[in-house]
């Protein structure tokens, strides 16, 4: 792909994508503590409403909006989502920062039931065991994105055609994710919202810092713990194979071979290839990626949803730098 890819193109051609969103909060009481209430019954059951679910814990709310074709579409329902949200709930308040605010002892910490009881209880109390639960009450915001598929064409139109529409969309995606996990700092240092900690979050951490304020620690130059070693990472550094959907799935079920992660899964990279449907490695070798979750996002305290259009423009523009610019080596670390 070694052409001007957008040359002649208009900013509408240009920004053709789609973009879903899922932003993740504790419920908190008046003082700060953690919720320890079961999820709000009036959000219904957590399986069946596609908008207001949980993540982890019974205690922390992940709000899902559906896919649109613009960041301001996207926002606007992210926005509504919250404030029915907010509304509903009772003596208590969505907690407006990545980093978990006052938090019990792990043994404490609520994990997510479900009516039927099978994978999805089992899986979080893997994780609980393996990670603390502490980690695991960390949230954020992912960002589903797609290129258009009239933007795809166009690309695709541009080229000697001497692939397939599909493979063509495949490097696509896997040359954005490589110049993705690059680049990545710059979206965590303009963006980056979580630079202190709380005293009774976890101590191997805390201790490494200092207190700033009454119970509040941070090193004075912090932008995102969420993305440092105190935020959630897997055990190992992992380095996975990016070169083609085939040796990253190879690259991805070493790892679960070995045990170091348990599928898929459990990969906490910045960036997710994704199909549609289930999020399994079989699945992706089947149908290949269709979009891709960014994970890197700190809630933004500032923004009553924890996310603005600004931050989604700068977000989209990014990706498309990402796109752009020439790809390099294959191998990357997560």
């Amino acid at each position: 792909m070694r052409f001007n890819m957008f040359s002649h193109f208009s900013n509408k051609q240009i920004l053709d994508a789609n973009f879903g969103i899922e932003r993740e909060g504790l419920r908190v009481t008046s003082n700060g503590q953690l919720s320890l209430a079961p999820h709000p019954e009036v959000f219904g059951d957590k399986k069946e409403n596609p908008y207001i679910t949980t993540d982890f814990s019974e205690s922390q709310l992940e709000l899902v909006t559906p896919v649109f074709h613009t960041t301001n579409d996207a926002i606007d329902f992210l926005d509504s989502l919250y404030n029915i949200a907010a509304l509903e709930l009772e003596n208590e308040f969505i907690w407006p920062q990545s980093m978990p605010s006052v938090t019990p002892e792990e043994q404490d910490i609520p994990i997510a039931t479900f009516s039927k009881q099978g994978k999805d209880e089992s899986y979080r109390a893997y994780l609980e065991q393996k990670y603390g639960g502490k980690k695991q009450l960390i949230s954020g915001i992912h960002i589903n994105f797609s290129l258009g598929d009239k933007l795809i064409q166009t690309l695709y139109s541009k080229t000697n055609k001497q692939q397939s529409l599909k493979d063509f969309k495949q490097e696509l995606y896997l040359k954005m994710t490589r110049n993705y996990l690059r680049h990545h700092w710059l979206l965590v240092y303009f963006l980056g919202a979580t630079n202190t900690i709380h005293k009774t979050y976890e101590q191997q951490c805390v201790e490494t810092l200092q207190e700033i304020s009454e119970e509040t620690y941070s090193n004075g130059k912090a932008t995102s713990y969420r993305n440092s070693i105190c935020g959630y990472q897997n055990k190992e550094f992992l380095t996975l194979d990016y070169s083609s959907i085939d040796q990253y799935v190879k690259s991805v079920t070493s790892y679960i071979g070995k045990g170091v992660i348990e599928d898929i899964r459990e990969l906490y990279s910045q960036i997710r290839l994704k199909s549609k449907g289930i999020y399994s490695a079989e699945n992706l070798v089947e149908n290949g990626i269709e979009y891709l979750e960014i994970r890197t996002i700190d809630i933004n305290p500032f923004i009553k949803s924890g996310l603005s259009v600004e931050d989604m423009n700068f977000i989209h523009l990014f990706l498309l730098y990402c796109l752009e610019k020439e790809k390099h080596c294959m191998i990357i670390g997560r």
